[in-house]
């Protein structure tokens, strides 16, 4: 969805993303564009930040605040170009910022990375596991966002029947927590073929060089330092899938040349 109260700048914009395929809606400005985003599914909003009844920065930060509009990514395309108006607009959710002077060169670049991105995180599951129901609630909001599915647990041993139930693609877990705490969990984790792959980040107030160390020996891929920034945190989760997501194809693609190498060989040992 292209929001502009610009005619010019939406047709434009329109005919040169039609040309790429995209199935574009158009919207007038900041409030119709929320209305409309309430009513179907987008894969992407592109929004001014200038416009009549509620700009650009409102209208990002009430689409993360609605459950129905709040994973939708959001490119800031504007004329405003300052330090303080980019950092306001991912400020407020936005996942890019775009000027309209570098629009032609920067637009589609952006917006396939956006996408791209967009469709790694969708769908995937993250296990948070904390004892503490603020640091659970705010890591859940903050992921739920983003985009991601959350599920949580207050302990280790909630964890393991979580897993048992249900297969995360990341599992983000505190280290001191009552009944199993993050190590004797990560330990539990890393020690069944059927959970081994899982990426587990730790999240702790322990800054310690050598509880780190203890975490990364169990099997643990990342550590974050409370209290944490949500923003680090979400970078620091894409970050892990992706590389997680393209081992799993490194892999996928060693196993297709294998099997083919195989049936090759067992074709000429045939004739």
């Amino acid at each position: 969805m292209i929001i502009d109260d610009s005619f010019s700048i939406r047709s434009n914009l329109k005919a040169e993303l039609e040309d790429h395929g995209y199935a574009v809606t158009e919207a007038l400005d900041g409030q119709e564009g929320f209305e409309i985003a309430q009513s179907d599914k987008f894969d992407l909003i592109i929004t001014d930040i200038n416009m009549p009844r509620l700009n650009g920065f409102d209208l990002c930060e009430r689409l993360k605040e609605c459950p129905d509009t709040q994973s939708i990514p959001v490119i800031i395309l504007s004329s405003l170009d300052s330090d303080v108006d980019i950092e306001r607009g991912f400020k407020t959710g936005a996942a890019a910022f775009v000027t309209k002077a570098n629009a032609k060169i920067e637009l589609h670049e952006r917006i396939d990375e956006v996408l791209r991105r967009s469709s790694l995180i969708r769908e995937r599951l993250i296990l948070v596991v904390d004892d503490s129901p603020v640091i659970r609630n705010i890591v859940t909001d903050g992921l739920t966002k983003a985009g991601f599915n959350v599920i949580t647990a207050q302990n280790g041993l909630k964890a393991l029947s979580v897993l048992k139930e249900k297969t995360p693609d990341l599992i983000l877990s505190d280290i001191q927590m009552p009944q199993m705490d993050g190590m004797s969990f990560c330990a539990a984790v890393k020690s069944n073929p059927k959970w081994c792959s899982i990426p587990f980040v730790v999240m702790s107030s322990a800054s310690d060089r050598a509880v780190i160390r203890r975490m990364i020996d169990r099997g643990a891929c990342g550590f974050l330092v409370k209290p944490f920034n949500v923003e680090q945190l979400i970078v620091t989760t894409e970050k892990l899938l992706s590389d997680h997501f393209q081992l799993i194809l490194k892999e996928k693609e060693r196993l297709d040349i294998e099997r083919d190498l195989i049936i090759a060989s067992i074709t000429r040992m045939t004739a």
